[in-house]
């Protein structure tokens, strides 16, 4: 079920099956429920308990992790700097509720600008659904206006057609930092519903 499940959080290229993030991106656990990040200053409170997935463990669940990805020195545009890159699982052996996946890019000065900024809609629609063509996954929904804490967000909703379960994606900037969190609640997990309502009720600081 695990890997079935990961394998639907891949909006993104940029999103891998590992945690290259430095401590401070990493952000911490606490209580094994409470994820805060300060480089996003992002606060949330998970229902039930959660772990980190880590490159082993998504090994011992016959995943490969990815390696560290090197700077591109020439890389130009708005995902060059990424800074976190980190996944969560509902700890096994309690009650199965699904994978987190949160990947953020520092924005270079240049589109922190009024002038050069990129408007958040359009980033959204390139990093979910201008990355789904290759991918099984089927939006369900439009990118949807919502808010994440005191940001302005974009939700999209995604189905995969063989399991029918539902992938949940949130693009928002925060922090002079973009981020994408994508949830997959395992199927027929009865906290599904509870771990979106925990989503979209965090706390995020803005700007």
């Amino acid at each position: 079920m695990v890997g079935m499940t990961v394998s639907l959080v891949m909006f993104i290229s940029g999103v891998t099956l590992a945690m290259h993030s430095s401590d401070v991106g990493k952000g911490a656990l606490s209580g094994d429920h409470i994820y805060t990040n300060p480089v996003l200053g992002m606060r949330i409170n998970l229902p039930e308990h959660w772990e980190f997935f880590t490159p082993e463990m998504q090994s011992r669940f016959g995943l490969t992790p990815s390696p560290p990805r090197p700077a591109d020195p020439n890389c130009k545009g708005p995902f060059c700097n990424e800074d976190i890159d980190i996944a969560f699982i509902s700890v096994p052996g309690t009650r199965p509720i699904g994978t987190i996946f949160l990947a953020g890019w520092k924005l270079p000065k240049e589109y922190l600008t009024s002038k050069n900024r990129i408007p958040l809609l359009t980033l959204a629609k390139q990093m979910t659904l201008g990355s789904m063509e290759h991918s099984s996954l089927k939006p369900i929904s439009g990118l949807i206006p919502i808010r994440l804490g005191k940001a302005p967000a974009y939700r999209l909703t995604a189905l995969n057609p063989k399991s029918q379960s539902k992938v949940f994606g949130y693009v928002a900037e925060t922090h002079d930092h973009i981020f994408l969190l994508t949830v997959t609640p395992y199927p027929m997990s009865k906290a599904a519903d509870t771990l979106q309502q925990s989503i979209e009720s965090m706390a995020l600081a803005y700007p």
